[in-house]
């Protein structure tokens, strides 16, 4: 049983996909004010986002050939900047500089994104990786019972672990290209954290453990060990002392580093944080092997002995084809050529008469794609040359319903009116 909001902006950005040019108009239905405002603001966000992600896959398809280790984010900018500036030309008025903090703030959107399911690499189409500094050597405890992990596993398991940084958002925020770019520009939950080695200390704020007993680290090697037949109580406390090895490995390689700032993890007051100059972007083939988990669905492109890495999650990653996953709608989008920038307003009580006045004439000439409104355009109204309309639940009587469709096909072409049936508690 899904909410509201998600299926509803499937529905109406795929509808704003297929009408042809010079239609491209929707006039969505919902039962209150409220609704209506809500959606007007989550449609225009989220069609946003499927904008930026389908803009970046075509940035990063644009490179021919394609590196075989990957593009770094400095690479993926200047590329965007050279090739793609019009894409991140948010108003007539931005500059060079401007359209640069734009690209960095689309891209750090997506490497640090909260949708992680619907994201880019959540969908197998790209994947994020470390190029591993010349001076980093593998852990050895590694290498030993009760892991006895081959040296591919290992950079495996590191990479899974650092990831969880990412994240954490636990990430320097670096641009190097004369841009300023702070947390608060980006659209994305929660705040910066960093990673701090103490056990039992007092943490302070924005900061979070290497080895906390219930974070994602001890977690996902405790499940790793568990599977291998150790106790859980003895697999968590080898699984501690792991984590401080590996991190002692990391703290002493580290100053084999040219500078501070060339380090895979930079200081930040007594914690690190992830150097992104070290990680890469790559494109996952069609013929590409990819790992899904059997119990929750999170895929990603690396498997360690069939663990899946979410922090709570006790299900097994299945190897699967990219094609078995080629049917899901976000992935669809992402490869899709879309049409530019979706606007929404809404049309409501709650407007004053000139803004509603002004959004009905915008949504007559086509400079408003979607309209969400409660009953406000349920009576009474002309809307000119519309062709669809989206009730985004049934309405409460048939005359209300037949309000509603009636405000399409006005103009001698058919009208076409798509119900969302939401199921509630008594429906079930």
């Amino acid at each position: 049983v899904y909410g509201s909001d998600g299926p509803h902006a499937v529905i109406a950005s795929t509808l704003y996909q297929k009408l042809p040019e010079g239609r491209k108009k929707v006039l969505a239905f919902a039962d209150g004010r409220q609704e209506a405002a809500f959606f007007a603001w989550y449609l225009e966000d989220s069609y946003r986002d499927i904008l930026s992600r389908n803009q970046m896959l075509r940035i990063a398809r644009s490179f021919t050939p394609y590196p075989a280790e990957g593009i770094s984010l400095q690479t993926i900018t200047d590329k965007a900047l050279h090739s793609f500036r019009s894409a991140f030309k948010e108003r007539d008025s931005d500059d060079e500089t401007e359209i640069r903090k734009n690209i960095w703030r689309a891209l750090y959107n997506e490497f640090l994104t909260d949708e992680q399911r619907i994201s880019l690499e959540g969908v197998g189409l790209v994947q994020w990786t470390i190029k591993w500094p010349h001076w980093l050597t593998l852990p050895e405890r590694l290498k030993s019972p009760p892991w006895s992990l081959a040296e591919e596993e290992i950079w495996d398991l590191l990479f899974i672990l650092l990831d969880f940084m990412r994240l954490d958002k636990a990430v320097d925020l670096h641009t190097g290209s004369g841009v300023s770019l702070v947390w608060s520009d980006l659209a994305i939950y929660g705040w910066p954290t960093r990673i701090v080695v103490n056990e039992r200390g007092e943490l302070h704020s924005g900061e979070k453990r290497w080895i906390g007993k219930t974070g994602r680290r001890v977690r996902f090697l405790t499940k790793l060990l568990v599977k291998e037949g150790l106790p859980e109580k003895e697999a968590r406390e080898e699984a501690v002392a792991a984590l401080l090895s590996i991190w002692d490995t990391f703290v002493q390689c580290e100053q084999k580093a040219t500078s501070s700032r060339d380090r895979l993890l930079l200081s930040v007051q007594d914690g690190r944080i992830l150097n992104p100059d070290w990680w890469r972007l790559r494109l996952v083939p069609d013929e590409h092997a990819l790992y899904q988990c059997e119990r929750c669905g999170h895929l990603q492109t690396i498997s360690v002995r069939g663990v899946c890495p979410r922090n709570r999650c006790s299900g097994s990653m299945i190897k699967v084809h990219s094609r078995d996953v080629a049917l899901n709608h976000y992935r669809l989008l992402y490869e899709e050529d879309l049409p530019g920038p979706l606007r929404v307003e809404e049309h409501t009580a709650q407007l004053d008469h000139e803004k509603a006045r002004e959004f009905q004439r915008e949504f007559k000439d086509n400079r408003i794609h979607v309209l969400s409104c409660s009953t406000t355009f349920e009576l009474g109204v002309d809307l000119g040359d519309l062709d669809t309309v989206f009730l985004r639940n049934v309405p409460p009587e048939a005359f209300n319903y037949a309000q509603r469709v009636g405000r399409a096909g006005r103009r001698n072409t058919p009208g076409f009116a798509i119900t969302y049936c939401r199921r509630g508690p008594h429906d079930l």
